[in-house]
């Protein structure tokens, strides 16, 4: 995706004033279910839960979100580009995130290119200034999917990071 020198801008300012985290991408369990879907595509499984549809939506969505191309992401001819990340974000109980995605307005359909582009940015930005820990929802979600996959009962208390790649 070409980013635009306001977009890069932005960023870099966003982040040099501590408005935003540098995002160290998702929680050891996120990566371990993630890679078993992926690898289940790549194998050709045509089908999946739609907790496991919900799941990836929530760890792609949130790495765009986090690289700043989600509008690489979203569906340019889509009616309402955001409803699936609304769904996936509320299924794994990031309601901060679907509020505001909520109060987005990215425009679907044949609305000029240039507008999109600057909303799309816009809300990237809200999105991570919400104070909702998302990688640690979503990797608590993928821990619940995998004891329930596993019949596991779910005993450990919370999910963290090894020391060497904590934030």
């Amino acid at each position: 995706m070409h980013r635009t020198p306001e977009q890069i801008d932005n960023a870099t300012s966003l982040a040099s004033r501590g408005c935003v985290a540098t995002w160290r991408g998702h929680f050891s369990v996120t990566s371990v279910v993630l890679l078993s879907i992926l690898n289940r595509a790549a194998a050709a499984h045509a089908e999946f839960s739609r907790v496991e549809r919900l799941f990836y939506l929530a760890c792609e969505f949130w790495a765009a979100v986090n690289a700043r191309e989600l509008e690489a992401h979203l569906d340019p001819d889509a009616a309402d580009p955001l409803h699936n990340a609304r769904l996936a974000f509320s299924a794994i109980g990031a309601e901060r995130i679907v509020r505001g995605l909520r109060q987005a307005d990215i425009p679907g359909g044949a609305r000029t290119k240039r507008g999109r582009r600057q909303r799309i940015a816009a809300t990237e930005d809200e999105l991570l200034r919400i104070p909702e820990p998302v990688d640690l929802l979503i990797a608590q979600f993928a821990r619940r999917y995998l004891c329930d996959e596993l019949g596991l009962p779910e005993r450990i208390s919370a999910v963290r990071r090894p020391a060497s790649t904590a934030r």
